[in-house]
């Protein structure tokens, strides 16, 4: 089979693929012939050597891969081979062939396709947790939400619709905020990065969108930087922030 293999940390520009053994399915695990892959920030962190979980190379990386099983394992009773199936593994989604272990591997609806599958696995796992889990977000909930057109943003923006919140998105084109309205929000476009210009905009639209000063309820903010204190200036009484990643490159910090 072939693969991505990282032999020594670098760019994610800097790899290349290879030939390999094809692969044997162990214990309680799942062989999958792989026809997509999600690509997320936490793959390119991940072969630069800047992920919190840092796997010895040589390996072979990826998270999110889409396909069919090809093999099962002994224990294996949940698949059979050619059963559509979706998985998230710590590594190795990279390749034609992926090893998942059956909790990590999920039986896939034939009207899925394996692109949107390996697609959303991942930022729909980081949004459920951020809008469900931590944020607690209910119908009426007025929910802003940072960086709204990127992958993790936008099923943000898709999930707190669907729990009937009022969403609306932070983005810095109107492009960007075709696929916010598409995923049913409002859309707020900031196209100035200067610190105290982009907080100031933000807080006074963000506080008179809805047509009162009670602000947000929640802000799920995947961007960091200027961008996470505008958000904690935008949130009313009792409001819940979520910081989700830093995709300025700036670890904002909250001054108590």
């Amino acid at each position: 089979m072939r693969g991505y293999l990282i032999e020594t940390y670098g760019a994610p520009t800097s790899h290349r693929i290879h030939d390999m053994d094809d692969l044997v399915p162990g214990p309680d695990e799942v062989l999958i012939d792989n026809q997509a892959i999600g690509l997320n920030y936490p793959d390119a962190l991940m072969v630069m050597g800047k992920y919190q979980k840092r796997p010895e190379p040589p390996f072979r990386p990826g998270r999110d891969c889409a396909g069919v099983v090809r093999q099962v394992g002994q224990n294996v009773t949940g698949f059979k081979p050619g059963d559509l199936v979706v998985a998230q593994v710590f590594s190795g989604a990279f390749s034609e062939q992926v090893l998942a272990p059956v909790s990590r591997a999920f039986h896939r609806p034939e009207a899925v396709s394996p692109i949107d599958a390996a697609g959303a696995i991942t930022v729909f796992n980081t949004a459920f947790v951020a809008v469900s889990i931590r944020a607690g977000v209910k119908a009426g909930d007025r929910v802003v939400v940072t960086g709204a057109a990127g992958g993790v943003g936008l099923a943000a923006v898709q999930l707190a619709n669907a729990l009937g919140a009022h969403v609306l998105g932070v983005v810095s084109s109107e492009q960007k905020a075709a696929l916010v309205r598409a995923g049913g929000a409002d859309a707020l476009i900031l196209k100035d990065r200067d610190e105290e210009t982009l907080k100031q905009a933000f807080k006074d639209q963000v506080r008179s969108h809805w047509g009162d000063d009670r602000g947000a309820d929640v802000v799920i903010d995947t961007v960091g930087g200027a961008m996470f204190i505008a958000g904690l200036r935008c949130l009313g009484f009792a409001g819940r922030m979520v910081v989700v990643g830093f995709a300025s490159g700036d670890i904002g910090s909250a001054k108590a």
